[in-house]
């Protein structure tokens, strides 16, 4: 169900987003956010593959990056940079804690070949 490469961006992005709504107070409370982060990254995860098998497509889950910074053909990073890393920390020092960026995952959807062939009636 899940790939060896889409778990270490969920563990990350879990740690980082544990960090930010805690902040760090107490351990106890850290890890209670970790246990609950997990629970609800974990159900959305599986509710988004479970919906991508009934469509006859695949998803994976990666860590949100960003290529470009700018709108000229040539500008590209050498190197995506890790948004879905850096913009949560960023947002909550700006706003000393007060809003926590919780958009650190992205997915890529891609059909699968059959599901095309069903469509255009090659299977019938």
């Amino acid at each position: 169900m899940f790939k060896a490469k889409e778990i270490p961006p969920i563990i990350a992005t879990i740690l980082i987003l544990a960090v930010i709504i805690s902040l760090l107070k107490t351990w106890n409370l850290f890890f209670t956010v970790i246990i609950f982060l997990f629970i609800i990254i974990f159900a959305n995860i599986l509710f988004k593959k479970a919906t991508s098998h009934y469509l006859d497509s695949e998803i994976e889950i990666k860590l949100w990056e960003i290529k470009r910074y700018g709108f000229q053909p040539h500008s590209y990073f050498k190197n995506s940079f890790p948004a879905g890393a850096f913009f949560p920390i960023i947002i909550s020092g700006l706003t000393l804690g007060a809003i926590s960026w919780m958009g650190s995952l992205v997915f890529d959807v891609k059909a699968k070949v059959y599901r095309a062939a069903k469509r255009h009636g090659l299977y019938s």
